[in-house]
């Protein structure tokens, strides 16, 4: 009994040590990802700032310079905010100001001639309404954003909302990370974005009991499935 104690109790400590060093991996690659994507654009905004103060310009060249800095300061504040958000909905604090929120009504407002629309059975959820229309609009923008120019489909039926798109694809090593904040798919190339869109409608949509699955293939488009219970 002592030496199977004994055996117990190392094993916890291993897998607790384990479990410890994984969540600090997490942790710093989280920081890492968080460092290099907010540094890009300040980065960008001092370069200006110091091109601007070589010489003397023209008002048309001076306009150029501040609009390039607004451009990348608006960066830094998308990425703030949504770090902001995502912070806040990971929390644990409980939602409180909930309402019935009509999905396909939520939908054709986000959708409005971008995508194709198909309610097969309408259903209402109880819900932060500018949360989750904060989820279905990322999730809409980047089905729309990597759709290579092809139509993008949103079917609801039964609790069940579809977001197809024909798009490029996520390639078969990036997929199980895809919601992981700052992670971007290697194929993503020169497509503008910050990697926290996905992990934060994920966050959302799993705050409000939903289910979110993916399923891609490289080249030939994603589809991704929201599952209300």
């Amino acid at each position: 009994m002592l030496v199977s104690a004994g055996v117990l109790w190392l094993i916890s400590r291993l897998y607790a040590m384990r479990m410890l060093d994984r969540d600090y991996q997490t942790e710093k690659m989280f920081v890492n990802n968080a460092s290099h994507e907010i540094n890009n654009p300040l980065t960008a905004i001092q370069g200006e700032c110091e091109v601007g103060l070589l010489r003397d310009y023209s008002a048309q060249e001076y306009q150029d310079i501040l609009r390039r800095i607004a451009h990348e300061a608006e960066r830094v504040v998308t990425i703030m905010r949504e770090l902001l958000q995502f912070s806040h909905v990971r929390s644990g604090e409980e939602m409180t100001e909930l309402e019935p929120v009509n999905i396909a009504s939520l939908l054709q407002s986000l959708t409005e001639g971008r995508c194709e629309l198909d309610c097969k059975s309408d259903f209402t959820v109880s819900a932060d309404a500018h949360l989750l229309r904060m989820a279905f609009h990322n999730l809409i923008n980047n089905a729309i954003k990597y759709s290579d120019g092809k139509p993008v489909s949103i079917t609801v039926s039964d609790h069940l909302v579809v977001i197809r798109d024909q798009g490029i694809g996520i390639p078969k090593d990036d997929l199980p990370h895809i919601f992981e904040p700052f992670y971007r798919a290697s194929n993503t190339g020169s497509v503008m974005g910050h990697g926290v869109g996905l992990a934060l409608a994920k966050a959302i949509l799993e705050k409000h009991g939903a289910k979110v699955s993916v399923e891609s293939q490289q080249g030939e488009g994603t589809t991704v499935c929201v599952a209300f219970r």
